[in-house]
């Protein structure tokens, strides 16, 4: 039997601001502070029950590695739950990632969160199994306003790598023509660089208004390139 293991992670977001470096986080109306979904409601990229499949390749010197994990399927759950539950404050949409093999079986899983509003869109990443290491990438965010460069900041740790400050910067380019399994699409290119005492990654990450993150490559502090191509895209 295929072990299936739910894996709640998340990051606990000082960030409900408005100021231009920092994730906005939207203030909800008094009269909806106890629906549950008054996180998701105005979700429009990312709308509860929303599904996405992902192919996920990793290459290290020039090489790309035979893993088991091909595919990663994303989930809005929506919903503050579980993780409300023991943070009363929590803030973002829940989703779920499904990490799959090559015959689409559940090798592991996954409970985490975004934050979609008009001011801007931010995902935790997929960080179990073998892409655990993009917790010390940038994370995809874009701000959805005229903003051109931006920063975050995270304290993380993975496995050997602990009390790690990450500064990521955010630089938004101008829009192409992208040509994948859904058709030429045209994106907003996103080049993020990530700086802490290991050293400096990068990452690049292409937004499209309507299915929102389609390609997502990191260039990991261990020198292998993690790439997540959008080839379906469920509502």
């Amino acid at each position: 039997m295929r072990k299936y293991v739910l894996i709640i992670m998340f990051v606990l977001l000082s960030c409900a601001s408005k100021k231009n470096n920092e994730i906005y986080v939207e203030i909800i109306p008094d009269q909806l502070l106890s629906n549950e979904n008054r996180f998701d409601l105005d979700n429009k990229v990312y709308p509860v029950n929303r599904e996405v499949l992902y192919r996920c390749t990793i290459e290290k010197d020039q090489k790309i590695l035979e893993i088991e994990l091909r595919y990663i399927k994303m989930t809005i759950q929506g919903t503050t739950k579980p993780f409300s539950n023991f943070h009363p404050d929590y803030s973002q949409t829940v989703i779920q990632f499904k990490y799959l093999d090559k015959d689409f079986k559940v090798i592991t899983s996954e409970r985490t969160g975004l934050i979609e509003n008009d001011k801007n869109i931010w995902m935790h990443p997929p960080r179990s199994d073998d892409v655990g290491i993009l917790q010390l990438s940038a994370f995809p965010y874009i701000k959805l306003d005229a903003t051109k460069r931006w920063q975050w900041k995270l304290d993380a740790a993975f496995q050997n790598y602990q009390d790690v400050h990450l500064t990521h910067n955010y630089k938004k380019g101008k829009s192409i023509n992208y040509q994948n399994d859904l058709g030429n699409i045209v994106c907003t290119p996103i080049y993020a660089t990530s700086k802490s005492y290991l050293g400096t990654t990068t990452s690049n990450f292409l937004f499209n208004e309507t299915y929102g993150f389609i390609q997502l490559k990191f260039m990991t502090i261990e020198n292998t390139t993690i790439t997540l191509d959008l080839i379906l895209n469920e509502d």
